[in-house]
Formats: structure tokens, sequence, C-alpha cells
């Protein structure tokens, strides 16, 4: 998929600027927000495990799945927005 690189000569700098920041705020918030989700699978294990009794490899498992899961879910989320952002541009 290529994209058109967005035109900037119409925009001001300082507004380009402003939009930098924005991102890096988004990106920064994004950060605790996957660290939570990962500390909540880890903390909900131990009593999955005492429910559903997996073994040490089942264990790795869920929390290797969980993780390509929600990679996955990233990646298409993102790859919709771009293709979002190209379309209305």
């Amino acid at each position: 998929m290529q994209t058109e690189p967005v035109d900037t000569a119409g925009m001001d700098r300082d507004r380009i600027y402003d939009r930098r920041w924005w991102t890096l705020a988004v990106l920064c918030l994004s950060l605790p927000h996957h660290r939570a989700r990962q500390h909540i699978l880890n903390v909900a294990l131990p009593t999955w495990s005492r429910d559903l009794h997996p073994s040490g490899s089942a264990q790795q498992w869920i929390v290797a799945s969980y993780t390509i899961l929600y990679a996955s879910v990233l990646l298409t989320t993102g790859a919709s927005v771009t293709a979002s952002a190209a379309r209305n541009s």
C-alpha cells in the first residue's frame, strides 16, 4: 500500500510543529495503556491456572497468543487509520 505524502505547502510551520507534539503525546500515552493491559494479563494468569489447570507451556501460549492478538489489533487499526487519512487528504 503506497500513500501519497501530505502536502504541507498550505500549512503554516506552527501548525505542523503543534501536530508533531500531539503525535508525541498520543504515543507517550499509549505506552502506559499497553503496560497496564499486559499487567492485567499477568495478574489474571494465576487465577486462570487454578481454574483451568494448564501446563507451563500452555500458560506461555496464553501470554504469547494474547500478545499476538493485541499486536494484530494494533496493526489493523493503524493500517485502517492510515488508509482513512490518505483517503481524506
